[in-house]
C-alpha cells in the first residue's frame, strides 16, 4: 500500500501534458510518478481481495479514499468515445 501513488504532480500539471497520478500504482516506486494502468489494476485488485484473509496477517486496512482514486484513475484512462484503453493522454492538434 505505501507503493500508492497519493498526490498528482506539482504545480499546473495539466498544462505541462501531465496526466494525474493520484491514486496508482507505478513500475518501481511512487516518487517514479508515472502511473500504469496494468500495475494499478493489479493492486487494486490485492487490495480488494486482501480483507479475505485475517487481519493479523494483513494488518491495516485501506482507507476508502485510495480506493476511490484508484478507480478514477483506470476511469481516466479510457476515451470517451471509444471505451479502449489508453497510456497516455492525447494532446495536441485534432
Amino acid at each position: 500500500m505505501k507503493m500508492q501513488v497519493q498526490d498528482n504532480p506539482s504545480g499546473d500539471f495539466p498544462n505541462m501534458f501531465c496526466h494525474i497520478s493520484k491514486g496508482s500504482w507505478t513500475l518501481s516506486h511512487q516518487d517514479h510518478g508515472w502511473q500504469v494502468s496494468d500495475c494499478t489494476a493489479e493492486g487494486l485488485k490485492c487490495c480488494l481481495l486482501l480483507p479475505l484473509l485475517p487481519p493479523e496477517i494483513v494488518g491495516q486496512q485501506l482507507q476508502p479514499q485510495r480506493l476511490y482514486d484508484a478507480v478514477n484513475i483506470l476511469l481516466s484512462f479510457q476515451f470517451s468515445s471509444l471505451g479502449a484503453s489508453k497510456s497516455i493522454k492525447m494532446v495536441g492538434a485534432s
